[in-house]
């Protein structure tokens, strides 16, 4: 079975919430052989053999956007596991409280990703916004799956 860790890194720019997402470099092979296309993700990947969830999620975080995730940004203690018959994945929080605006963007600089960039958490994304974003998440999958780790980022 797969195993798999990413971290769903969040700010508040304004009144806005946003997510860090990365765009894979190139078409990638998955596990069955199978070309997938390029598409925005949480920045995360598979686990190595005995290698603990956590530790995968912070190694290819700091992988793939170049950045390495502060300690305090870390809320680990609030995680979503999606489990299948193939495949178990878990998915950090981490959330930057300090007040954002364009003057203290961050920079990322990774050769394993296309693009790094933050994404409000409403975003819709049409197949135009999609196709222009070269595969943003679908609307439905990204307003459900992101306002589900907002709520729980938000928890005391």
């Amino acid at each position: 079975m797969e195993r798999a860790a990413r971290i769903a890194y969040l700010r508040l720019v304004g009144r806005v919430p946003q997510v860090l997402l990365v765009l894979q470099s190139g078409l990638t092979r998955g596990p069955s052989g199978k070309t997938k296309a390029r598409i925005w993700k949480l920045p995360g990947g598979t686990c190595r053999p005995d290698e603990a969830y956590e530790a995968t999620a912070l190694r290819k975080f700091e992988e793939k956007t170049g950045f390495e995730l502060p300690q305090e940004h870390r809320l680990f203690q609030h995680s979503i596991v999606r489990n299948s018959a193939k495949y178990n994945e878990r998915v950090y929080l981490a959330l930057d409280r300090k007040p954002w605006d364009t003057t203290n963007e961050l920079s990322f600089n990774s050769t394993e990703t296309e693009a790094t960039r933050w994404f409000p958490l409403e975003t819709r994304f049409t197949s135009t916004t999609a196709e222009r974003n070269r595969g943003a998440p679908s609307a439905a999958a990204s307003r459900t799956y992101l306002r589900t780790i907002h709520s729980r980022s938000s928890e005391p």
